[in-house]
């Protein structure tokens, strides 16, 4: 996934460069300008610094959606309506989405499915809770991204997460911008 996001912002930037390299000279031949400055079919001519920045800013405005589209997403939740939900708002994010419900399924899907990005981990779910399988996931995986999930928001339950071996927490009812922004924070 690294590699063909660096290869395709390699590829925009090369392709930015060019474009801008083309209409330097037709810039100076039209407008008179100096030769440092640049042109842009759609923003007309305007100074180097000014097409850096621009270049910059869509850069990495661009390299971070389409790292945030190539997402592998697992789901551990036992709650069908609030699968659904999580499901429906990391769509917009990811690639695949694996659903599992739980502790037990979780530990083997992020077994079978190394490249795993995310994982939405329900603290409560039969078999085997959330943070047992966050501690048994991360004796073989340390990169991937583990969030809990619990209806329980008790005073404690984000450090108990957290030294289970969670990166982060969130508490239910689980509100779309809220879920949303903890995405963006890793990815």
């Amino acid at each position: 996934m690294n590699q063909l996001l660096e290869k395709a912002v390699l590829f925009y930037y090369i392709y930015r460069l060019f474009q801008l390299k083309r209409d330097e000279s037709t810039c100076e031949n039209t407008t008179g300008r100096r030769q440092s400055d640049g042109c842009d079919t759609h923003f007309g001519c305007f100074s180097r610094s000014k097409v850096d920045n621009v270049t910059n800013n869509e850069f990495l405005t661009q390299m971070k959606e389409n790292q945030m589209n190539q997402l592998k997403i697992l789901i551990a939740e036992d709650d069908v309506s609030s699968e659904k939900l999580m499901s429906i708002v990391v769509r917009k994010f990811a690639k695949e989405i694996i659903l599992v419900e739980t502790g037990t399924e979780a530990v083997e899907a992020c077994r079978s499915n190394p490249d795993i990005d995310l994982i939405l981990m329900d603290i409560q779910m039969p078999e085997m809770d959330g943070y047992e399988a966050t501690r048994q996931i991360r004796e073989f995986n340390t990169r991937v991204v583990i969030v809990a999930q619990t209806a329980y928001a008790l005073s404690g339950e984000k450090e108990k997460a957290v030294e289970a071996g969670c990166n982060d927490y969130i508490s239910k009812p689980i509100r779309k911008d809220n879920l949303m922004e903890l995405i963006q924070k890793y990815f």
